[in-house]
């Protein structure tokens, strides 16, 4: 048996995605059953979308783990995996927060935790964005990418910088994530500055994967695009629970359209 491999129900898991999907899972349950108790007790309106959105990371997580499955080796899997583990942990805290009363869950003074999973989530985020229509590209036309690794670059940086954007808001105080503070909190272009390298970089790495079209590989990267489409859409509307299947579905569009990748292509 190779090493750093565990066999469930016959089939050969990496044992770091298997331990990964279950911390996930473990949080998922500890989120929904928390939030629940929390705005049931308080008769909350819609409040039983919270404990569905408290599970949200989880879809990514599974997603990611039946790619890995596969293909132990896929980036991409390894990005839906990073995805809903880290957004899972971030919604757990935050879960716990509110179950034990910290204004809400939106103050990080009693929260150690709180702000470094935050942020880690968001940063994980905003690169997976960029990153999986990029390396979907790449897969369909192998060798003719350039300009989406730099697109990368340029969109990780925004990234980066949005987060330390968010970090810097909740330490001077104000709370909730936000990603524009006050004016006498520091200058314009330093919210700008990042978001407009992040913009110009996420919109060149979904320009390179519609130029993927035009390689051998097309049904992986419509199922991409379609992903990327049904997230913009529902996100869009006003119900949560659309919102919400929106979100859920994104990840196993993109799990189906990394299995269905030339085996030359993974990675």
């Amino acid at each position: 048996m190779p090493t750093g491999r565990e066999r469930v129900r016959g089939i050969r898991v990496p044992v770091p995605v298997l331990v990964a999907v279950l911390v996930t899972a473990a949080a998922a349950v500890w989120a929904s059953w928390t939030e629940a108790e929390y705005y049931s007790a308080r008769s909350v309106p819609g409040s039983w979308q919270y404990p569905i959105q408290a599970a949200l990371g989880l879809p990514y997580a599974v997603a990611g783990g039946l790619v890995l499955r596969r293909r132990p080796r896929d980036a991409v899997g390894w990005t839906l995996l990073a995805v809903g583990l880290t957004m899972q942990l971030a919604r757990a805290e935050t879960a716990q927060a509110l179950g034990r009363g910290a204004a809400g869950g939106d103050s990080w003074a009693d929260r150690p935790l709180g702000l470094p999973l935050t942020a880690l989530a968001v940063a994980t985020v905003l690169c997976a964005i960029g990153l999986i229509p990029v390396l979907t590209a790449g897969a369909a036309r192998p060798g003719r990418v350039r300009l989406g690794r730099g697109a990368m670059l340029v969109l990780v940086t925004g990234a980066l910088l949005l987060t330390a954007s968010v970090v810097d808001t909740a330490i001077r105080g104000a709370g909730a994530l936000e990603l524009a503070g006050t004016p006498a909190a520091r200058p314009a272009w330093m919210v700008w500055v990042p978001l407009v390298l992040y913009l110009a970089g996420a919109v060149t790495c979904w320009a390179v994967l519609v130029a993927a079209m035009r390689g051998s590989a097309r049904r992986p990267v419509a199922l991409v695009l379609l992903a990327g489409a049904v997230v913009l859409v529902t996100s869009a509307l006003s119900g949560g629970l659309i919102r919400m299947l929106g979100l859920t579905l994104a990840p196993f569009l993109v799990m189906l359209a990394r299995t269905r990748t030339p085996p030359r292509a993974n990675g």
